[in-house]
């Protein structure tokens, strides 16, 4: 048994060797570089760690901190579409209009509405049947339960399930734009009317 301890120690006392001698041998081909290599290596050096930190933290700082605004934008934009929605409604309780004279004026002015360029509004109900769609005017009518996006997920059953659980809230999925076939990722928030 002391034989075998011996061994191991030996092989222990080898790999320390060796390691001392590899850095040593780092250390005398560092010392045989130029000045000039020398000098040039610390900014180098620096440039990258300075490369590196913002690389790992400020850019995910950045993110994060663009994706709070976009969200928060996103909701106000929401909110007028929804404030708009509820005026109609209250039109329509006050016998200004009739409730389906109310729920059509309300649609067509959501069809209307458009944010940046090609961002829209559209209308689903919690079945979630398409009740109002801007761009894709054949999902119109269709119940889109079964509808995945292009990773697979249920984008219309998440909308609902968010509607009805927290009267509102993002959802995140995979959706073509209306200039573009490609399916990008998107984020949308959703609230839900109730009195409709």
């Amino acid at each position: 048994c002391s034989g075998w301890r011996t061994a191991a120690q030996r092989m222990g006392q080898q790999s320390t060797d060796n390691n001392q001698r590899t850095m040593n041998m780092s250390l005398r081909r560092f010392k045989d570089w130029s000045m000039s290599l020398k000098i040039m290596t610390i900014p180098i050096l620096i440039i990258l760690c300075v490369f590196l930190v913002i690389l790992f933290y400020f850019l995910p700082l950045v993110e994060e901190k663009l994706m709070k605004e976009k969200k928060v934008a996103t909701k106000h934009l929401v909110e007028v579409a929804f404030t708009l929605i509820s005026d109609y409604h209250s039109r329509g309780e006050s016998g200004e209009l009739g409730e389906q004279e109310a729920k059509e004026k309300a649609i067509l002015r959501v069809r209307s509405l458009r944010y940046k360029e090609n961002d829209y509004f559209w209308i689903n109900d919690l079945e979630p049947v398409m009740i109002m769609h801007p761009v894709k005017s054949e999902l119109e009518g269709k119940n889109l339960s079964d509808l995945k996006d292009a990773k697979g997920n249920y984008p219309f059953r998440e909308f609902v399930r968010i509607s009805k659980e927290k009267n509102g809230g993002f959802v995140d999925y995979f959706w073509s734009r209306p200039d573009d076939d490609n399916a990008v990722r998107k984020l949308s928030y959703v609230k839900l009317f109730k009195p409709w």
